[in-house]
């Protein structure tokens, strides 16, 4: 199994901070692979409204993964159009199987192009970058990856690049013909307003991070100065959280299971998924005591509150806040300070609400819900802040 498990034998470290300080980082084995997907032409999907079926596409690779590995014990990183995996070289042909099927089942649900392919750690290597990762316990249910090194970027960019049979994308499945799985996958939440008139969605990239670590330390210090405590800015309070049950909500679901957009199929799964909301919202209303898997469906806002993923570090620090118009233009004042001074890049996207894209295990009582800026939050953040890369080349 050579470092299959290797990911699972780091201990978890308890402050996001510590990672920056050089606590339990370690260097990621070089028969690993790194696994990337995202959306292509994201921007003008979600200039057509479309940010939600953005999201979905950009999560579901996560989830095939890790029903892949019966788990979710893998280093993950969500944003917003795609998403960044790490995986041993021993399932290497299952997961390129599953995320070819992942991109065709894209297509075929929501007339979205996925983009899916992988590098070797040990090429990255050889070139010259570096990856390093911890990971932190941030509930019971989930462990968060967090991911430093040049890498990733590397990596995104070979997967990236225009040139005619691109060697690191997937184009067709292996011998073995496997199935993505989605089970787990669920999208029942209705957009979360803020409860501070603006989610932020919030990029920053250090711009010599290997060799100035005290700026994002100084970032993370100056969250907390302008948006105050966690429980202030934390994108997903449980007591704004409302399951929807409209079927243009629910059916992006429905069309998952049901592997097509409409027919018996599509209407069973539908009317199955309404039934479970509403049974749910019954549930959390009047306090009732009914369980699914390991959920108290009483408490469930909770459970979706505690297992986000609304900060993160992948080489940029991401994070979804809740804030009113004042905090957000101090963050920004803040950033362009450090961009002039030739510190750190950045993007910013301002909505009004978040959106979440829940991927459950069951089997293995693992969770994350996915959290974003509703209107193109992390996208067009990065966006903004590829453009300010773009102009310092």
């Amino acid at each position: 199994m050579g470092n299959s498990s290797f990911y699972q034998d780091i201990k978890s470290i308890n402050k996001f901070s510590d990672f920056f300080l050089q606590k339990n980082q370690q260097e990621i084995p070089e028969d690993w692979w790194v696994v990337v997907t995202d959306v292509v032409s994201s921007t003008k999907a979600i200039e057509e409204g479309r940010y939600k079926d953005v999201n979905i596409a950009g999560g579901l690779a996560v989830m095939a993964i890790s029903n892949t590995f019966k788990n979710m014990e893998f280093p993950f990183i969500f944003g917003g159009d795609g998403a960044t995996c790490l995986i041993p070289a021993v399932v290497y042909d299952d997961i390129c199987d599953v995320i070819y099927d992942t991109k065709l089942k894209v297509q075929q649900f929501f007339d979205l192009e996925l983009r899916v392919g992988l590098v070797s750690v040990k090429e990255l290597y050889q070139k010259g970058h570096h990856l390093f990762i911890s990971k932190i316990q941030v509930s019971e249910y989930y462990e968060q990856a967090i991911l430093a090194g040049s890498g990733l970027d590397y990596a995104e960019e070979l997967i990236k690049q225009k040139i005619p049979n691109n060697p690191y994308l997937i184009t067709k499945k292996g011998k073995d013909q496997l199935e993505a799985d989605f089970t787990g996958f669920t999208c029942r939440w209705q957009d979360i307003p803020s409860r501070n008139g603006e989610t932020l969605a919030s990029i920053v990239k250090v711009c010599d991070y290997q060799n100035d670590q005290t700026t994002i330390l100084e970032l993370l210090q100056k969250i907390d100065d302008i948006f105050g405590d966690e429980s202030n800015y934390h994108p997903i309070p449980s007591e704004q959280l409302e399951l929807a049950q409209s079927a243009s909500y629910l059916g992006k679901e429905a069309r998952v299971y049901a592997k097509q957009k409409k027919g018996m199929s599509y209407f069973f799964h539908l009317t199955r998924i309404k039934a479970e909301a509403f049974v749910t919202s019954l549930a959390m209303r009047f306090n009732l005591n009914i369980k699914v898997n390991w959920y108290d469906l009483k408490e469930l806002k909770t459970f979706q509150s505690i297992s986000s993923d609304y900060k993160k570090f992948d080489g940029s620090l991401k994070m979804i806040l809740s804030c009113n118009t004042e905090a957000r233009k101090k963050w920004e004042d803040y950033l362009e300070g450090l961009h002039k001074a030739g510190k750190v890049f950045y993007g910013l996207h301002v909505s009004d609400r978040a959106l979440m894209t829940c991927l459950l295990h069951a089997e293995s009582k693992h969770e994350v819900h996915f959290v974003d800026g509703a209107d193109g939050g992390y996208a067009l953040a990065a966006k903004q802040m590829k453009e300010q890369m773009r102009v310092k080349k």
